[in-house]
């Protein structure tokens, strides 16, 4: 990537979105002196880590960021801010978090679904908040065009995880990168080895569609530009 110090560069790292898997390419291309992967779920630790941090030695930050703290960043650091985001199909989301909870002990909703299938996970209204409308809400406050809106504002690329190659080509023109693979998501168990019956698992399925219908609309929207740019 040519050397531009006048942006810094954000990835917006959302959850089970097969950003972990980017990042490894990323920093291969940034290189670690230039690099900040901020790997903590709780806001405060990333605010703690972002206070004691001089971004001006940094090219590119990644966490799972809240608006705040992008507008925080935006106002100490000083320079423009280019911003890459992973959205994944809003079903697929809630079906892989699901597996990855399953096999993570040490997560804090293992408790809880340890002993769930699927349709019971999807049914959960508890779970609302990881799995309605997630996009949505974190983006545009519940606001589809507010979502459009805050999305494009800065953006680098709004990358599609079931579209990572056209994700990683847009990447790769709009930054000079010439070393971008194209990740995998994090492998969880299949839905097989929790002896999942296909018809529950439909019926999850329909459920997680009917909790995101503007999810799935604003998903739909950056599939459609990505597809048409990446080309």
């Amino acid at each position: 990537m040519s050397a531009d110090r006048d942006y810094l560069y954000l990835f917006n790292h959302i959850p089970k979105t097969a950003g972990t898997a980017f990042k490894k390419s990323l920093l291969r291309n940034v290189g670690e002196e230039r690099f900040l992967d901020i790997i903590h779920p709780d806001k405060a630790k990333i605010d703690e880590t972002l206070a004691v941090t001089n971004t001006r030695d940094l090219t590119w930050i990644c966490a799972n960021f809240h608006n705040k703290q992008i507008e925080s960043l935006r106002n100490t650091d000083g320079r423009a801010l280019r911003i890459v985001t992973m959205l994944r199909h809003p079903v697929q989301r809630g079906m892989s978090l699901y597996r990855f909870v399953r096999n993570k002990k040490s997560h804090a909703l293992y408790g809880r679904i340890s002993k769930m299938d699927l349709l019971e996970f999807a049914r959960d209204d508890a779970l609302d908040r990881q799995l309605s409308e997630y996009y949505t809400r974190r983006f545009g406050g519940g606001s589809f065009d507010d979502a459009v809106a805050l999305l494009n504002r800065d953006k680098l690329v709004v990358g599609v995880t079931e579209e990572m190659s056209s994700t990683m080509r847009v990447i790769a023109r709009v930054t000079g990168f010439s070393d971008l693979d194209v990740p995998h998501a994090n492998v969880s168990k299949q839905f097989s080895e929790f002896n999942v019956d296909e018809d529950r698992v439909a019926e999850a399925t329909r459920i997680l569609a009917e909790k995101n219908p503007l999810d799935i609309r604003l998903y739909d929207h950056f599939r459609d530009v990505l597809l048409e740019t990446g080309v």
